[in-house]
């Protein structure tokens, strides 16, 4: 009895840490659509969900971003709702989404927030 108990806290455990375990958030990859002007207060934004998804796009499952302005950088961290169950992990293409700033980006680099330290955004 005890290694089944073991075998199925270790199934969960992974199934979590894929992302296939149930509807939650999920850290989603991101990179600037077109490079915007120093004076610009959108960003167009490619959403790329890391979670299996079955094929479908994220559009409609993004979270608003979370946005941490420095002084020579702007942080941009997206999140995906995921989709839960069990789902095939085929690749999908990114979603669009406009990213609203409260400063215009001027001379700061745009970074993605899914890793620590954060990476430029291409």
């Amino acid at each position: 009895m005890r290694h089944r108990t073991a075998g199925a806290l270790t199934i969960s455990a992974v199934l979590f840490a894929t992302g296939c375990s149930g509807p939650q958030d999920v850290t989603a990859d991101w990179t600037v659509a077109s490079q915007p002007a120093a004076t610009a207060t959108k960003v167009a934004a490619i959403v790329e969900e890391r979670a299996c998804s079955s094929g479908q796009p994220a559009a409609g499952r993004i979270q608003k971003p979370e946005i941490s302005y420095g002084r020579s950088t702007i942080t941009i961290t997206f999140r995906v709702r995921a989709i839960g169950g069990n789902n095939t992990c085929q690749g999908v293409r990114g979603s669009a989404y406009e990213v609203k700033l409260s400063q215009p980006v001027g001379s700061r680099r745009l970074l993605n927030g899914r890793t620590r330290p954060a990476v430029p955004a291409g």
